[in-house]
């Protein structure tokens, strides 16, 4: 025979006594917070995400992908409003199709960024899949992070990337950071970004992008 199933309360007294008593608010926060992901709970407990979409599942009845990201979705449509009517790449449409949370997060940095670099006088050149962007021989990757606690980006080295491009919205800010920052670093890494840390040099640093050299 099998092993029997927890009834709800059991699966309930089981989680909170390995993960503490706040645990289920956070999936409260993923319904009232647009940015808050699954990612973000399984990193706080040191989990997997795909750990993490179990226990949603269970105590919703529904798979994360079905129910939260429409929500989410909407409530993104309602927060954000772009001038970009006339913008050369299709962002915006991608925004306004897509029913996944992280894809929507994307196109909404690359909107950013690229009305940014327009306010700066800069011509950014996209490649035809819109991941890179070149400006004065440079070759930018642009990442986003969730707004919560953490603010983890990764950063592929060796790519032919001379600055990565970060949005970190928990500070509202853009760190423009050059390769040389990354030198030590593995092949693919995580960087934390965070007020007054190491990368608070690069805050804002979109100087780097006008120089031709």
């Amino acid at each position: 025979m099998g092993r029997r199933k927890l009834t709800f309360n059991e699966f309930k007294m089981n989680m909170i006594e390995k993960y503490g008593d706040s645990f289920f608010n956070e999936f409260e926060k993923l319904k009232k917070n647009p940015y808050y992901t699954l990612s973000d709970i399984a990193r706080k407990y040191g989990v997997t995400r795909s750990r993490i979409g179990q226990i949603y599942e269970r105590i919703n009845n529904i798979n994360y992908r079905k129910k939260q990201t429409p929500i989410n979705k909407e409530k993104r449509m309602e927060e954000v409003s772009f001038s970009c009517i006339n913008h050369p790449i299709n962002f915006k449409i991608k925004f306004e199709k897509s029913n996944n949370i992280r894809q929507i997060l994307n196109s909404e940095a690359k909107l950013q960024f690229h009305e940014k670099c327009k306010k700066l006088g800069l011509d950014p050149k996209y490649d035809k899949h819109n991941y890179l962007v070149t400006i004065n021989n440079k070759t930018i990757k642009i990442h986003t992070g969730n707004v919560g606690k953490n603010k983890y980006f990764t950063i592929e080295i060796n790519k032919g990337i001379d600055i990565d491009a970060c949005l970190c919205r928990s500070l509202n800010s853009w760190f423009i950071i050059p390769k040389e920052e990354f030198k030590d670093k593995k092949k693919t890494s995580f960087i934390y970004i965070k007020n007054n840390g190491k990368y608070d040099k690069y805050k804002e640093n979109w100087q780097i992008l006008t120089n031709n050299h």
